[in-house]
C-alpha cells in the first residue's frame, strides 16, 4: 500500500508525458515501487476503480429481507384477572 503522496516533475509511468506528476510512495520506502503519474492518468485510474466497484456491487448477493415473525404469547396482551382476585373500585363506607 502507499504511505505518502508527493508532487514533482518527471515522466508519467503510464503515458510517458513529461510534466507535473504525483508520486505515490510505497510504505517500505523502496523507490522502485513508487508510482509516478500525471493528472490525466490518475483520473483515468479513478474511473476504472469506479467501474470495478460497480461491477463488484452488481455481482454481490442482495441482502436478505427480514421476515415478520408472529408475536409470541408472552409479548401479547395480558389476560383479564379473575373476578375473585379483584376488589371493587367503589370505596366502602366506614362505619
Amino acid at each position: 500500500m502507499f504511505e505518502r503522496i508527493g508532487v514533482g516533475t518527471g515522466r508519467c509511468d503510464f503515458c510517458g508525458t513529461y510534466g507535473l506528476i504525483a508520486v505515490l510512495q510505497h510504505a517500505d520506502g523502496n523507490p522502485g515501487e513508487n508510482v509516478e503519474a500525471c493528472e490525466r492518468c490518475i483520473r483515468a485510474a479513478q474511473k476504472a476503480a469506479d467501474l470495478l466497484k460497480v461491477l463488484r456491487q452488481a455481482k454481490a448477493k442482495p441482502p436478505k429481507k427480514v421476515r415478520n415473525r408472529a408475536q409470541s404469547r408472552a409479548s401479547g396482551p395480558l389476560p383479564h384477572p379473575r373476578p375473585q382476585d379483584t376488589t371493587s373500585l367503589v370505596p366502602q363506607e366506614i362505619s
